[in-house]
């Protein structure tokens, strides 16, 4: 309009316009003909007036006008401006029509003529900024309706991630929508960086509880499975943990939790990984001194959770050390319950078994040890030991100080309570009669002594004596009630010997 207006007008002869850089791409075929003073040539100054500066003169005067207005006019006159420029930047093989998008939708001709120039380029090229034209135009079929879903996924995505809502950010980050974003490869790029960038700065905000991240933020790791956002969110994840365990405003346990909530989506984070390795050998310490039910579920999640990952951690726990604590805190059945934990490697599955042994012996010594102070101490009566001891052999038959103190017991009692037909004979020949035939290998290597026992009973008394006690016989004497008693209780020698 402006080029004819100076075919028809007098004041403009005597200088010189050039379309050169001018505003909307002009082109030289563009125009059947042009005025005799408007060309294509550089710009001189003082003589060859470039025609572009006249229209951004009235551009801006334009645009300052509107920016008096409503916002609403000067966000739509941006918006078409923008679909106009990026059509355009698209350098088409084939002319269209540049129009606003406006506009051309109120034209079929002019729509159908940019839609087909658009799909030629995409059919051709198959770049995303042809689709991302073609969406500014309002062209909602095929592949721009694809796309279009795709940005709308993402832009639903990024606004559920600022809003660090689990709610909204477990509705926005489908599947589904994850595979239409990733179909889009630039498309996809923007959007993860969007997020990236979402993240850092809720990481650099301390007014963000980091529960909150953790919580928001392994639901997005987990549908983006992006390594670069995923070990920025385990590396954060770990520092806080870290921080709170070591200033004790964070239980063990649960700190543990937080961290294999985030080696689940963040396994290229190798610190956080070794922290959870350092956590579960602590928490293993900690469940033998205290015997917290909540920490033996937590270690029982871990392996179930990893499977054979962190069992070396586990295994690099259970020695004597640890039975010896759970012991000094009076949770023996701590070890008990550890050594049940499941194991999938033969390694820590051999750990646990050996726990499990070394644990029932320190238990059954210590059992032992008590009973023997108290015999010593005179606070038990013989029998009753004999009795506990007795109960305690029935079930650690192998064990040689079992056996031992078993014997010694045995020869006690029938000196004290068999030979002198004493109260409490009958609960030590109860005990007699079971033991008799329920002597383990182990048991007679132990029951020698009390061989030796009679033998050096027998070695005190007379010739005569001796072969009567023994089943000889004498013609000038036979054995008393006092005798017969004491033949009785040597055979109980033999017999639990």
């Amino acid at each position: 309009m402006f080029v004819s207006s100076l075919d028809y007008t007098s004041w403009d002869d005597t200088y010189t316009f050039t379309l050169e850089n001018s505003l909307g791409g002009s082109k030289a075929d563009a125009f059947g003909s042009l005025p005799e003073n408007v060309n294509f040539d550089d710009p001189i100054d003082g003589s060859v007036i470039p025609i572009a500066e006249v229209q951004q003169s009235l551009l801006s005067r334009f645009e300052f006008a509107l920016n008096d207005k409503d916002n609403a006019f000067v966000s739509f006159y941006e918006e078409q401006k923008d679909a106009m420029n990026s059509l355009v930047n698209l350098n088409m093989d084939h002319p269209c029509f540049i129009a606003a998008p406006y506009l051309a939708n109120t034209n079929r001709k002019c729509k159908a003529e940019i839609k087909k120039t658009l799909d030629y380029e995409y059919e051709n090229y198959g770049t995303e900024n042809i689709l991302k034209v073609g969406v500014l135009y309002n062209i909602t079929t095929g592949n721009y309706k694809r796309f279009k879903d795709a940005s709308d996924y993402a832009e639903t995505c990024v606004t559920a991630a600022k809003s660090m809502s689990v709610t909204n950010v477990r509705n926005a980050f489908t599947n589904d929508r994850m595979d239409a974003i990733h179909e889009f490869s630039g498309l996809y790029k923007s959007f993860s960086t969007q997020i990236q960038n979402v993240l850092t700065n809720v990481t650099k905000d301390d007014t963000t509880p980091y529960n909150n991240v953790l919580n928001v933020f392994s639901i997005i790791c987990d549908a983006l499975h992006d390594n670069t956002m995923s070990y920025i969110f385990g590396n954060f994840i770990n520092q806080s943990v870290v921080s709170k365990l070591n200033d004790n405003s964070l239980d063990l346990a649960s700190g543990l939790k937080d961290l294999v909530t985030a080696y689940q989506v963040a396994k290229s984070c190798t610190q956080l990984k070794n922290n959870i390795g350092n956590a579960l050998e602590a928490l293993v310490g900690k469940y033998a001194a205290e015997a917290n039910n909540v920490d033996l579920t937590t270690i029982k999640k871990v392996l179930q959770t990893f499977g054979t990952e962190f069992e070396g951690n586990i295994a690099n726990t259970l020695d004597e050390q640890l039975v010896l604590l759970a012991i000094a805190t009076g949770h023996t059945d701590a070890i008990n319950s550890l050594a049940s934990i499941p194991a999938k490697s033969a390694t820590l599955q051999t750990k646990l078994d050996n726990l499990k042994s070394k644990a029932k012996e320190v238990s059954v010594n210590m059992e032992l040890s008590k009973i023997v102070e108290k015999v010593n101490n005179k606070t038990i009566a013989y029998h009753l030991a004999l009795q506990r001891v007795y109960d305690i052999y029935k079930v650690n038959q192998n064990n040689s100080r079992v056996c031992d103190n078993l014997c010694t017991l045995v020869g006690i009692c029938i000196r004290e309570y068999v030979i002198p037909d004493k109260y409490g004979k009958s609960m030590v020949m109860n005990v007699f009669n079971g033991l008799k035939y329920n002597k383990s290998k182990t048991y007679k290597t132990s029951a020698q002594a009390l061989k030796a026992e009679r033998q050096e009973i027998l070695n005190q008394l007379p010739w005569e004596a001796r072969t009567l006690l023994t089943g000889g016989t004498s013609l000038s004497s036979t054995l008393n009630a006092e005798g017969v008693k004491l033949k009785y209780a040597l055979q109980l020698y033999l017999d639990l010997a």
